[in-house]
Protein backbone atom coordinates (compact mmCIF):
# COMPACT_ATOMS: atom_id res chain seq x y z
CA UNK A 1 0.00 0.00 0.00
CA UNK A 2 1.52 3.59 -0.86
CA UNK A 3 0.00 5.38 1.80
CA UNK A 4 -0.55 9.30 1.34
CA UNK A 5 -1.85 11.57 3.77
CA UNK A 6 -4.05 14.64 2.92
CA UNK A 7 -4.20 17.34 5.48
CA UNK A 8 -7.14 20.06 5.45
CA UNK A 9 -7.20 21.99 2.62
CA UNK A 10 -10.52 23.17 1.18
CA UNK A 11 -12.78 20.92 -1.74
CA UNK A 12 -9.79 20.86 -3.39
CA UNK A 13 -8.18 18.25 -1.54
CA UNK A 14 -11.08 15.49 -1.93
CA UNK A 15 -10.83 15.10 -6.09
CA UNK A 16 -7.01 15.53 -5.57
CA UNK A 17 -7.63 12.51 -3.12
CA UNK A 18 -9.43 10.75 -5.96
CA UNK A 19 -7.21 11.02 -8.63
CA UNK A 20 -4.02 9.79 -6.40
CA UNK A 21 -6.32 6.67 -5.46
CA UNK A 22 -6.73 6.36 -9.32
CA UNK A 23 -2.96 6.04 -9.88
CA UNK A 24 -1.73 3.59 -7.36
CA UNK A 25 -2.05 5.57 -3.48
CA UNK A 26 -4.49 5.16 -0.64
CA UNK A 27 -5.48 8.38 0.70
CA UNK A 28 -6.06 8.60 4.23
CA UNK A 29 -8.06 12.19 4.44
CA UNK A 30 -8.05 14.45 7.51
CA UNK A 31 -9.26 17.94 8.73
CA UNK A 32 -12.01 17.77 5.71
CA UNK A 33 -15.78 17.45 6.69
CA UNK A 34 -15.99 16.69 2.95
CA UNK A 35 -14.53 13.50 3.23
CA UNK A 36 -16.92 11.51 4.29
CA UNK A 37 -18.98 12.51 1.61
CA UNK A 38 -16.63 11.33 -0.52
CA UNK A 39 -16.27 7.82 0.24
CA UNK A 40 -13.75 8.65 2.78
CA UNK A 41 -15.60 7.62 6.28
CA UNK A 42 -12.69 6.45 8.40
CA UNK A 43 -12.03 8.23 11.72
CA UNK A 44 -8.56 8.56 11.83
CA UNK A 45 -6.95 10.57 14.05
CA UNK A 46 -4.19 12.66 12.98
CA UNK A 47 -1.32 10.24 14.24
CA UNK A 48 -3.21 6.92 12.16
CA UNK A 49 -3.30 9.49 9.55
CA UNK A 50 0.17 10.25 8.94
CA UNK A 51 1.80 6.99 10.40
CA UNK A 52 3.82 5.20 7.84
CA UNK A 53 2.89 7.63 5.07
CA UNK A 54 4.93 7.62 2.08
CA UNK A 55 3.50 11.33 1.21
CA UNK A 56 1.67 14.15 3.27
CA UNK A 57 -0.31 16.33 1.45
CA UNK A 58 -0.39 20.06 2.97
CA UNK A 59 -3.56 22.09 2.33
CA UNK A 60 -3.24 25.11 -0.46
CA UNK A 61 -1.99 27.52 1.32
CA UNK A 62 -0.84 25.47 4.08
CA UNK A 63 -0.57 27.51 7.02
CA UNK A 64 -2.68 30.73 8.56
CA UNK A 65 -1.91 33.33 11.15
CA UNK A 66 -0.33 31.62 14.29
CA UNK A 67 0.72 28.41 12.83
CA UNK A 68 -2.44 26.80 12.27
CA UNK A 69 -2.88 25.08 9.22
CA UNK A 70 -5.60 26.31 6.34
CA UNK A 71 -9.18 23.99 7.29
CA UNK A 72 -12.07 26.20 6.36
CA UNK A 73 -13.85 22.65 5.63
CA UNK A 74 -12.90 21.75 9.50
CA UNK A 75 -14.77 22.26 12.64
CA UNK A 76 -11.59 22.07 14.79
CA UNK A 77 -8.40 23.41 14.39
CA UNK A 78 -4.94 21.76 13.31
CA UNK A 79 -1.75 23.15 14.78
CA UNK A 80 1.19 23.24 12.70
CA UNK A 81 3.17 21.45 15.60
CA UNK A 82 1.04 18.95 16.62
CA UNK A 83 1.71 17.77 13.02
CA UNK A 84 5.34 17.92 13.24
CA UNK A 85 5.22 15.85 16.81
CA UNK A 86 3.92 13.09 14.55
CA UNK A 87 5.10 13.43 10.77
CA UNK A 88 6.90 10.35 9.99
CA UNK A 89 10.78 11.57 9.17
CA UNK A 90 10.47 9.47 5.74
CA UNK A 91 7.48 11.11 4.27
CA UNK A 92 7.68 13.24 1.40
CA UNK A 93 5.93 16.73 2.70
CA UNK A 94 4.42 18.49 0.01
CA UNK A 95 2.77 22.35 0.60
CA UNK A 96 3.02 25.74 -0.10
CA UNK A 97 5.68 28.42 0.98
CA UNK A 98 7.93 26.66 3.32
CA UNK A 99 8.90 30.23 4.01
CA UNK A 100 5.79 30.65 5.90
CA UNK A 101 5.68 26.62 6.88
CA UNK A 102 9.23 26.84 8.30
CA UNK A 103 9.27 23.32 8.69
CA UNK A 104 12.97 22.62 9.49
CA UNK A 105 12.98 18.41 9.54
CA UNK A 106 15.34 15.88 7.84
CA UNK A 107 12.15 15.14 5.22
CA UNK A 108 12.21 16.12 1.51
CA UNK A 109 10.31 19.01 1.16
CA UNK A 110 8.57 19.72 -1.93
CA UNK A 111 7.52 23.52 -2.19
CA UNK A 112 4.72 23.52 -4.79
CA UNK A 113 4.95 27.32 -5.01
CA UNK A 114 8.31 26.64 -7.16
CA UNK A 115 6.78 24.07 -9.29
CA UNK A 116 6.78 25.77 -12.57
CA UNK A 117 3.88 23.37 -13.73
CA UNK A 118 1.56 23.18 -11.25
CA UNK A 119 2.02 27.11 -10.89
CA UNK A 120 1.08 27.53 -14.95
CA UNK A 121 -2.33 25.46 -14.18
CA UNK A 122 -3.35 27.23 -11.10
CA UNK A 123 -2.80 30.53 -12.82
CA UNK A 124 -4.78 29.28 -15.91
CA UNK A 125 -7.45 28.31 -13.64
CA UNK A 126 -7.32 31.56 -11.66
CA UNK A 127 -7.76 33.76 -14.43
CA UNK A 128 -10.70 31.99 -16.20
CA UNK A 129 -12.01 31.99 -12.59
CA UNK A 130 -11.55 36.06 -12.24
CA UNK A 131 -12.96 36.24 -15.86
CA UNK A 132 -16.72 34.55 -14.41
CA UNK A 133 -16.39 36.57 -10.82
CA UNK A 134 -16.00 40.13 -13.07
CA UNK A 135 -18.79 39.20 -15.24
CA UNK A 136 -20.88 38.30 -12.06
CA UNK A 137 -19.98 41.23 -9.88
CA UNK A 138 -20.22 43.93 -12.65
CA UNK A 139 -23.22 42.47 -14.80
CA UNK A 140 -21.35 43.89 -17.97
CA UNK A 141 -19.88 42.17 -21.38
CA UNK A 142 -15.82 42.29 -21.66
CA UNK A 143 -16.30 43.75 -24.99
CA UNK A 144 -18.30 46.88 -23.72
CA UNK A 145 -15.48 47.54 -20.68
CA UNK A 146 -12.15 48.94 -20.27
CA UNK A 147 -9.87 46.79 -17.75
CA UNK A 148 -7.08 47.68 -16.31
CA UNK A 149 -4.72 44.67 -14.75
CA UNK A 150 -1.87 45.31 -12.58
CA UNK A 151 0.94 43.14 -13.01
CA UNK A 152 2.37 41.24 -15.66
CA UNK A 153 3.42 37.96 -14.61
CA UNK A 154 2.02 34.54 -14.84
CA UNK A 155 -1.52 35.61 -13.98
CA UNK A 156 -1.52 38.89 -15.38
CA UNK A 157 -0.47 37.82 -18.65
CA UNK A 158 -2.89 35.53 -19.13
CA UNK A 159 -5.63 37.41 -17.83
CA UNK A 160 -4.60 40.25 -20.70
CA UNK A 161 -4.51 37.56 -23.24
CA UNK A 162 -8.30 36.60 -22.18
CA UNK A 163 -9.42 39.85 -21.79
CA UNK A 164 -7.84 41.34 -25.21
CA UNK A 165 -9.58 37.71 -27.17
CA UNK A 166 -13.34 38.97 -25.53
CA UNK A 167 -12.82 42.60 -26.99
CA UNK A 168 -11.66 44.55 -23.85
CA UNK A 169 -9.54 47.60 -24.17
CA UNK A 170 -7.00 46.47 -21.88
CA UNK A 171 -4.19 48.60 -19.69
CA UNK A 172 -1.41 47.22 -18.28
CA UNK A 173 -0.03 48.60 -14.84
CA UNK A 174 3.68 46.99 -14.81
CA UNK A 175 6.40 48.33 -12.22
CA UNK A 176 10.08 47.03 -13.19
CA UNK A 177 11.03 48.41 -17.11
CA UNK A 178 12.06 44.74 -18.30
CA UNK A 179 8.06 43.52 -17.81
CA UNK A 180 6.89 47.09 -19.28
CA UNK A 181 9.04 46.52 -22.35
CA UNK A 182 7.70 43.17 -22.89
CA UNK A 183 3.77 44.00 -21.91
CA UNK A 184 4.65 46.81 -25.03
CA UNK A 185 6.64 44.22 -27.33
CA UNK A 186 3.54 41.58 -27.17
CA UNK A 187 1.28 44.79 -27.98
CA UNK A 188 -0.24 46.59 -24.91
CA UNK A 189 -1.02 49.96 -23.70
CA UNK A 190 1.41 49.90 -20.43
CA UNK A 191 1.65 52.54 -17.44
CA UNK A 192 3.17 52.64 -13.94
CA UNK A 193 0.71 50.86 -11.79
CA UNK A 194 0.07 53.96 -9.76
CA UNK A 195 -0.89 55.75 -12.97
CA UNK A 196 -4.09 57.94 -12.64
CA UNK A 197 -5.06 56.52 -15.98
CA UNK A 198 -5.43 52.89 -14.15
CA UNK A 199 -7.56 54.08 -11.99
CA UNK A 200 -9.75 57.35 -13.81
CA UNK A 201 -10.80 55.70 -16.87
CA UNK A 202 -11.40 52.49 -16.29
CA UNK A 203 -14.29 49.91 -15.74
CA UNK A 204 -12.66 47.26 -14.12
CA UNK A 205 -9.32 45.93 -12.02
CA UNK A 206 -7.73 43.34 -11.62
CA UNK A 207 -4.72 43.08 -9.43
CA UNK A 208 -2.15 40.70 -9.17
CA UNK A 209 0.73 42.61 -7.20
CA UNK A 210 0.84 41.62 -3.85
CA UNK A 211 2.61 44.40 -2.46
CA UNK A 212 0.82 47.68 -1.10
CA UNK A 213 1.49 50.33 -3.02
CA UNK A 214 -2.24 52.10 -3.76
CA UNK A 215 -2.35 54.82 -0.92
CA UNK A 216 -5.12 57.17 -0.39
CA UNK A 217 -3.48 59.65 -2.63
CA UNK A 218 -3.40 57.83 -5.38
CA UNK A 219 -6.87 56.37 -5.43
CA UNK A 220 -8.42 59.99 -4.99
CA UNK A 221 -9.16 60.30 -8.67
CA UNK A 222 -10.47 57.00 -8.86
CA UNK A 223 -14.75 56.28 -10.11
CA UNK A 224 -16.49 54.90 -7.47
CA UNK A 225 -18.37 53.21 -10.18
CA UNK A 226 -15.17 51.12 -10.51
CA UNK A 227 -14.83 47.77 -9.80
CA UNK A 228 -11.61 46.00 -7.74
CA UNK A 229 -10.69 42.31 -8.16
CA UNK A 230 -7.61 41.41 -5.59
CA UNK A 231 -6.33 38.32 -7.13
CA UNK A 232 -2.94 38.80 -5.15
CA UNK A 233 -2.20 37.40 -1.88
CA UNK A 234 -1.81 39.13 1.26
CA UNK A 235 -1.58 42.34 1.10
CA UNK A 236 -2.58 42.71 -1.84
CA UNK A 237 -1.65 46.34 -3.55
CA UNK A 238 -4.50 48.39 -1.48
CA UNK A 239 -3.04 50.97 1.14
CA UNK A 240 -6.15 52.55 2.32
CA UNK A 241 -9.92 52.18 1.85
CA UNK A 242 -10.75 52.53 -1.36
CA UNK A 243 -13.86 54.83 -2.84
CA UNK A 244 -14.46 51.80 -5.17
CA UNK A 245 -15.94 47.97 -4.27
CA UNK A 246 -13.44 45.67 -4.11
CA UNK A 247 -14.06 42.15 -4.18
CA UNK A 248 -11.50 39.35 -2.22
CA UNK A 249 -11.21 36.96 -4.57
CA UNK A 250 -8.09 34.70 -3.33
CA UNK A 251 -8.19 31.13 -4.05
CA UNK A 252 -10.44 30.80 -7.10
CA UNK A 253 -9.67 28.10 -8.44
CA UNK A 254 -10.25 26.19 -5.34
CA UNK A 255 -14.11 27.67 -5.45
CA UNK A 256 -14.69 27.61 -9.08
CA UNK A 257 -12.92 24.55 -10.52
CA UNK A 258 -12.33 22.15 -7.65
CA UNK A 259 -12.19 19.03 -10.09
CA UNK A 260 -9.43 20.66 -12.38
CA UNK A 261 -7.74 22.43 -9.01
CA UNK A 262 -7.62 18.64 -7.75
CA UNK A 263 -6.45 17.29 -10.74
CA UNK A 264 -3.65 20.08 -10.91
CA UNK A 265 -2.55 18.96 -7.17
CA UNK A 266 -2.39 15.45 -7.55
CA UNK A 267 -0.53 15.32 -10.56
CA UNK A 268 2.00 17.62 -8.98
CA UNK A 269 2.07 14.93 -6.41
CA UNK A 270 2.34 11.44 -9.01
CA UNK A 271 5.15 13.62 -10.94
CA UNK A 272 7.55 14.16 -8.44
CA UNK A 273 6.60 10.99 -6.66
CA UNK A 274 8.04 9.47 -9.90
CA UNK A 275 10.82 11.43 -10.38
CA UNK A 276 11.97 11.00 -6.97
CA UNK A 277 13.40 14.64 -7.18
CA UNK A 278 15.53 16.34 -4.31
CA UNK A 279 14.28 18.86 -2.57
CA UNK A 280 12.49 22.01 -3.49
CA UNK A 281 12.98 24.76 -1.31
Amino acid sequence: MRKIALIGGDSRQIPAAKNLNLAGFTPFVYGNDMAAKAGFTAPYTLHETVDAAEAILLPIPSIKKNNFLFTPLYENTIALNDLLQVMPQNAVIFLWNNKNCNIMLSNRIIDLAYDEIYLNNNARATAEAALLVAMNESKKAFFKMRCSVLGYGRIGKILTHHLTALGAKVFIGARRKEVQKEAIENGHSVFCPTDPILFSDTDLIFNTIPSPILTEEKLKNASKNLLYIELASSPGALDSRPPFRVIKAGGLPGKYCQESAGEFLAEAVIRHMKKGSDAVC
